[in-house]
């Protein structure tokens, strides 16, 4: 593709051209770019999401380091369970 030149890079019949000659084979196409819209569109809102995330956190971590640093009534406590295990962690705040 460097001087524009698809059959270098895709000679004709090598079966790689689309096949446009039934009803079916376009309404294939027309889902996949559908398909491929909704997931760009997800994966910003998933990536969104992370930054925001990051963003709360940092806030909070600022809010909790203004506070005293006293661990009086701090707590851990493990239980196991089935497959795993809860962590409770509890702070005074």
């Amino acid at each position: 593709m460097r001087q524009r030149s698809p059959d270098a890079v895709y000679p004709l019949g090598t079966d790689l051209d689309w096949e446009w000659d039934q009803q079916a084979n376009r309404e294939h196409y027309v889902d996949l770019r559908r398909t491929s819209l909704r997931l760009t569109k997800a994966a910003s809102f998933a990536l969104g999401g992370v930054v925001l995330n990051r963003a709360i956190a940092a806030i909070h971590i600022l809010f909790l380091s203004r506070q005293d640093h006293s661990t009086e009534g701090a707590a851990a406590q493990w239980t196991p369970v089935p497959g795993g295990g809860l962590l409770r962690i509890t702070l005074p705040l």
